[in-house]
Formats: structure tokens, C-alpha cells, sequence
């Protein structure tokens, strides 16, 4: 009600005033905005209706200095600012000083909240741009955000300073809200560059900040997936040999990829985009052919059950439901492909799956990606083709491939451990291991300090003191 007074008061002639008419009398007002026991966003309220009448200014100026209630005085100022028509000197410099020159924390997000909200054009825009750039404090930020999203503000010198946070997901939908409002041409060229460096950075909430943004921005489709398939094509590695360290990139990379291929699947591409989209997704299926390989040489050496076979199933996995993305982005219009990635999963025939792709799917890919979602389902040339690359490429053996995880100092501590722990459980299973692994002093202590080593050496070295007592009790030769 309080609201509708002021939009009332703000909107009829000067000359045309009648108190007989307002919703709330001046005296109404006061009372309220003096009555203690009323909530502080009611007087705060009241206060700020007060600024609407004129009569009021010089009750209102007696509480700049008597009000120590911060936003009560702020809104109070804002007030006194209406009544006068902008010229109370006092009230301005209570505002800028509790801007600039605040007591504390609280009370500048408190002016900058309220003031942002009621009188925003106090707030220039290269003061936000310096709170959005040089402020350390969130709330601050927030307010910052808050005041561009409620002015609905369009100056190009903010669009720089907005995009910054969209790689903080409690930021995110204050910037995003900001950034809507913007002329899409103003937009374009700061996104695009906060995008790739993102994607330089391997920065998951970067990517996934600036692709919402791009995705709510009305920039035309074809600019949409040409700015996506860059960025995948930035992705996508050469033809190289897979080794652990390589899987371990590629698992960082995943979500990167799954974000860009949803954006992609909500994006119209025309058909010169449908051959891009096909040669990355050609790409990924090569990789994808080649996490098959390694996970199969880890598994025929004995290790089907270890942490890293579930690594590699998982990494496969999440690869292939990018692929599946990638591809749908060709497919009608409508086509939900999250029904046929869950179909994939569940207890639907296969063979339905298998029909729905072999309708769907272009001939470029069709006879490369079934192999890999059907393995049991027979090969056709193209397939076997890039089963004989793969071969070519991967020249290590699943020794050599946890040898070189775990001597190599450089390697992710993490990885090395689940290489450590695939090496130690083909020993437990009796496996025959020709070849030895020596690890230096300073890179075992390193090992050692993680959970995962210290698991499986414990686990390990009780399972070969069981053998012995084994040995020992029933009398037989030395194992």
C-alpha cells in the first residue's frame, strides 16, 4: 500500500495535489515511521513515502542526525533528497560519505542496497565498475549486481565487470539478470573472450557461466553454435597415444565438453554446422575407441575390478553420453536424446535403442558409434578401420601404461595411486608379474601420504602375511 502511495503521489500534477486524496496522510506516515515496535522494512517504507510530500522536509531533515538505525537513516536521506527536489546539500553528502567513506562493511552494503534500489542514479557506473573490479567483500558485490539488475543499466563500460562473475556460481543469476538487459552487439565480444579464456583455464564454472549467459542472450543461432563448436574444436586432441595421464586430462575436460554439447543440443544449426559437428564428434569417437583399447589391456591383465578399471569404465561412459549429445544436435527438431541416453541404461531391449539410432543417426557416424554403445553387435568396416589406428597409436602395454603412472614424479598423486593399487592387486591374484616396478625413496614417501596408498599397501601386505601363516600351517613348500 505504501508503494501504491508513492506511485500515486509520484504520478499527479503538482498543481493537482489533495492530501484528502492520498492513501496515507503525512501524519500517518511520521507515526508509523516513529512507532518502534513496527518491522524496519515498514518504517523504512514509511520514510521513503514521506519523500513524496513536500510538507515533510523539515521533519525529515531533524532525523538525519537523530536516526541511528543505518537504513532507516539512509532511507531517511533518499527522502529529505524527494522532498527538496534534489537539493538538500546534507542528505547528499550523508549518502556519498556513507558510499565512499562508510563506517564499516555493513553500513556501505546497507546505502549501497537501498540507494541502489531507490535512487540508482546516485550510483555512477564507473563507481560499479570499480566495486564490481576492486572489491574483495561479497556483499558488496552483491549489492554491486543487484543495483546494474533492479536500474536495468546498458553503459558498455559494466559489460566487462558483469561477465567476471559469471564464473562464481552464488554471483551467477544477479549477473546473468544484469547482463540480459544489454544490447546483444555490447554483450558479444566480452563473452566470446571470457569463454575462451575459461576454456584455456579448464575452468568448469567459467564455462558453464559464460555458456548460461550466451544461452539467455538473444544472439543469433548461427553465432551461438559457431562460438560452441570453436571451443570444441579447441577441445579435441590430436591422434596421439593414450596413456593414464591422458585419461586423467580427459576425465577434467568431460564436464567441459557435456556443457558445451547440451548448449550445442538447444542450439538450430544449419548444415554447414551439421559436417562440424560430425568431425568433432568423429574425433571424440576415436577416443572414445581408444579408452576401450586401454580399459580392455587393463583388464585382460587381471585387473577387471579395481579402482582404475572403474575410472576408465566411468570415463568411457561419460564420454560416449557426449558423443550421443553431439550427434543429436543433427537430429529433428523436438527429439529428446536424454530418453535414449537413459534408455541406454535401463532394462529397455538394446534392439529398440539400436533402431531408434540406426533411424537417427548420419551415415558419417553411424557405423563407428554403434560398436561402442552395442559391443556385441558385429563391426562394420569403418569400425574395425578405426580399431586398426587405434592399435598403431597405442604402443605401450597395460604394464607399461602403470609402470610409467607410477614412477613418473610429474604424474597426479591420485592417479599414481590407483595405478599403484591396480599393480599391487594383479599381485594378489597371483598374476604372473615378469616385470618388477621400483619406485624411488622420495616418490614412494610421496605415494605413501595418500589415502588410497596407504589402503591398498596395508590391504596388500595383510593378504601376503595371511598366505604365509596359510603356508606355514598346512606344511607346504615356500610360496
Amino acid at each position: 500500500l505504501l508503494q501504491l502511495h508513492v506511485a500515486f503521489k509520484t504520478q499527479q500534477p503538482h498543481d493537482a495535489a489533495d492530501d484528502l486524496c492520498d492513501m496515507f496522510q503525512l501524519d500517518d506516515l511520521v507515526t508509523l515511521y516513529d512507532d518502534l515496535a513496527s518491522p524496519r522494512q515498514l518504517r523504512l517504507a514509511a520514510v521513503l513515502a514521506c519523500g513524496s510530500s513536500p510538507q515533510a522536509l523539515g521533519r525529515l531533515q531533524a532525523r538525519l542526525d537523530s536516526e541511528t538505525d543505518m537504513s532507516l537513516r539512509v532511507g531517511a536521506a533518499i527522502a529529505v533528497l524527494r522532498a527538496s527536489e534534489w537539493m538538500d546539500e546534507k542528505a547528499i553528502i550523508l549518502l556519498q560519505k556513507l558510499l565512499h567513506e562508510p563506517p564499516d562493511v555493513k553500513a556501505k552494503v546497507t546505502c549501497l542496497r537501498i540507494v541502489g534500489k531507490e535512487l540508482p542514479e546516485l550510483l555512477g557506473n564507473g563507481y560499479l565498475v570499480y566495486l564490481l573490479h576492486q572489491s574483495q567483500e561479497s556483499r558488496i558485490v552483491h549489492a554491486a549486481l543487484e543495483c546494474c539488475r533492479q536500474s536495468q543499466r546498458t553503459s558498455p563500460m559494466l559489460v566487462p565487470a558483469l561477465v567476471k562473475w559469471l564464473a562464481e556460481a552464488s554471483f551467477r543469476p544477479q549477473a546473468l539478470d544484469a547482463l540480459v538487459t544489454f544490447p546483444p552487439s555490447v554483450v558479444w565480444g566480452p563473452l566470446v573472450d571470457f569463454l575462451e579464456k575459461a576454456l584455456d583455464r579448464v575452468s568448469l564454472d567459467g564455462t558453464l557461466g559464460g555458456v548460461r549467459c550466451l544461452e539467455m542472450g538473444q544472439f543469433p543461432p548461427h553465432a551461438k553454435a559457431e562460438v560452441l563448436l570453436n571451443m570444441m574444436d579447441s577441445l579435441v586432441e590430436l591422434e596421439t597415444e593414450m596413456t593414464l595421464r591422458r585419461v586423467l586430462e580427459l576425465r577434467q575436460r568431460l564436464p567441459l565438453w557435456e556443457v558445451l554439447a547440451d548448449a550445442l543440443v538447444g542450439t538450430d544449426t544449419s548444415h554447414n554446422e551439421g559436417h562440424r559437428v560430425d568431425g568433432v564428434a568423429a574425433a571424440c569417437i576415436f577416443t572414445a575407441y581408444q579408452l576401450s583399447h586401454v580399459r580392455r589391456q587393463l583388464a585382460d591383465g587381471g585387473g577387471r575390478d579395481g579402482l582404475l578399471a572403474q575410472v576408465l569404465e566411468e570415463a568411457l561412459d561419460t564420454h560416449l553420453r557426449v558423443v550421443l549429445k553431439l550427434v543429436s544436435a543433427t537430429f529433428p527438431r523436438g527429439f529428446n536424446i536424454h530418453v535414449l541416453i537413459e534408455g541406454l541404461h535401463s532394462d529397455v531391449p538394446e534392439v529398440l535403442s539400436a533402431e531408434v539410432l540406426e533411424t537417427l543417426l548420419r551415415s558419417t557416424v553411424k557405423h563407428t558409434l554403434t560398436p561402442l554403445l552395442f559391443p556385441q553387435s558385429p563391426k562394420a568396416p569403418a569400425a574395425l578401420q578405426i580399431l586398426k589406428r587405434v592399435k598403431g597409436v597405442q604402443g605401450q602395454s597395460s604394464f607399461e601404461l602403470v609402470h610409467d603412472a607410477m614412477t613418473d614424479p610429474s604424474v597426479d598423486i591420485e592417479l599414481a595411486c590407483l595405478a599403484l593399487e591396480h599393480y599391487l592387486g594383479l599381485a594378489t591374484k597371483a598374476v604372473d608379474l615378469n616385470d618388477v616396478v621400483v619406485l624411488s625413496e622420495a616418490h614412494a614417501l610421496r605415494l605413501m601420504q595418500h589415502p588410497i596408498a596407504q589402503e591398498v599397501v596395508s590391504r596388500t601386505f595383510l593378504w601376503y602375511v595371511m598366505l604365509v601363516l596359510w603356508y606355514i600351517r598346512y606344511e607346504l613348500p615356500d610360496p
